[in-house]
């Protein structure tokens, strides 16, 4: 929920709360609507949680499904999440807010805050990814992007001109004329509140929930990622009694899964889930 691809958003007319009034929800949510909808559609039970990032969230609140959810992997994600990437989110949240065209949230669908998207999206990109993948990118245009006087303004008082990597502009450019900016500020207020540990024991201890979960679970992380680090990944794989780490060096940070380890990746998954659910692997 929250997303403008979804059933329900801020872009919906859902019992009138639409745009700014649109109700903060859950990953766990999320993962009990989903239930819901399998349910409708005849679904005894799920194999494998697979998901990167929130979806990472979504995979480890599926493992409180009980026999339901066989298995789980969470790629490049947290049990709670922390401080810094509640921190980053906001400075995303704030881009959008300093948009003028943001109106309180109640902005025309014909003139959206684009340059606060925009903003915001070039802010989560960074998080993605890594410093030596922002400097090989630097270095593979930066050139080209100089000799033809590309470059960007960046506001210094000298007034000289420095360029940025092109597919840092096109790609928050392409987010923010697809996305919808009261939607990404759900969205990353939904991830804000992610904690397995709440409502879970008395204490709401997230390595306590952790240590219910009884699914073979394959924690996967990568070494450059600087949204969720290494660590975080560490301490699933420390707090969950039947699991397993698999670390990905890699130097392209946060969805590096997604690009360059993604063959990595496939083969690994592929491995976990021959061994945990061999019968229902093709020959």
């Amino acid at each position: 929920m929250g997303s403008p691809f979804g059933s329900a958003s801020p872009r919906n007319v859902f019992k009138g709360a639409r745009g700014p009034m649109f109700p903060l929800t859950t990953i766990r949510d999320d993962v009990r609507i989903h239930c819901m909808v399998l349910e409708k559609l005849g679904v005894r039970q799920v194999c494998m949680a697979v998901g990167h990032s929130m979806g990472g969230m979504h995979a480890l609140e599926w493992a409180f499904q009980g026999d339901f959810v066989r298995s789980i992997v969470p790629i490049a994600a947290t049990g709670a999440q922390s401080a810094w990437g509640i921190a980053w989110a906001e400075a995303q949240r704030q881009s959008i807010f300093s948009d003028k065209d943001y109106q309180d949230g109640w902005y025309s669908q014909r003139k959206p805050p684009i340059r606060g998207l925009r903003a915001a999206g070039m802010c989560a990109l960074l998080t993605r990814r890594s410093k030596s993948a922002v400097e090989r990118s630097r270095y593979s245009s930066f050139g080209t992007e100089l000799a033809s006087g590309n470059t960007s303004d960046n506001g210094s008082p000298s007034g000289k001109m420095l360029p940025v990597p092109s597919d840092t502009h096109k790609d928050s450019d392409s987010f923010a004329r697809q996305f919808d900016a009261n939607c990404y500020i759900a969205l990353t207020r939904k991830m804000d509140t992610h904690d397995v540990g709440r409502g879970r024991s008395i204490n709401e201890s997230v390595q306590d929930a952790l240590a219910t979960i009884q699914q073979p679970t394959l924690v996967i992380g990568v070494t450059s990622d600087i949204l969720h680090p290494i660590q975080e990944q560490r301490e699933l794989a420390e707090s969950i009694p039947n699991s397993r780490l698999c670390i990905i060096e890699s130097s392209d940070g946060h969805d590096a899964v997604l690009s360059s380890a993604a063959p990595y990746l496939n083969k690994t998954i592929l491995e976990f889930r021959k061994e945990v659910l061999p019968d229902i692997v093709d020959d």
